[in-house]
């Protein structure tokens, strides 16, 4: 079992913050994507920030948006569902997780893959290849 070193520290604070927000609003502006249920599209996310900024990150009331729900091919016959966020909502997941992905990112196992940065299938096909020969009879993926 793991030992826990979490850092005591103002995580909200650094969410917040001027250059954490400007980070967070670049990376979903450069990210590009389809509008939310809210019908504003990403280009309109910087203009937005600078009307309504203050107010977003004063306020104690932020809610975040339904999901506005499409489906996508996923082969000839069939669709996929896919629910879209609202380019503000992205914003505020994209601040939140740049302060605290680094933070929890070190507390997952090495053998971890799903939903990882730099990690992918093939890295995980890979890991399983390489334990197999090493003698394991069974490799589990998670």
């Amino acid at each position: 079992m793991k030992k826990h070193h979490y850092r005591r520290t103002d995580y909200l604070g650094e969410i917040l913050n001027p250059y954490n927000l400007n980070r967070a609003c670049l990376r979903v502006v450069r990210n590009k994507g389809i509008y939310g249920v809210d019908g504003m599209e990403v280009p309109r996310l910087k203009e937005y920030l600078k009307a309504n900024g203050s107010d977003l990150i004063k306020s104690d009331k932020y809610r975040p948006n339904p999901l506005r729900r499409v489906e996508i091919p996923k082969d000839k016959t069939r669709n996929r569902p896919l629910c879209i966020l609202s380019v503000v909502d992205r914003f505020v997941q994209q601040a939140i997780h740049q302060v605290l992905s680094p933070i929890y990112e070190k507390e997952f196992s090495d053998d971890s893959f799903g939903f990882r940065p730099k990690r992918s299938t093939h890295k995980t096909l890979r890991r399983c290849k390489l334990y197999i020969s090493e003698g394991y009879n069974y490799a589990i993926s998670r």
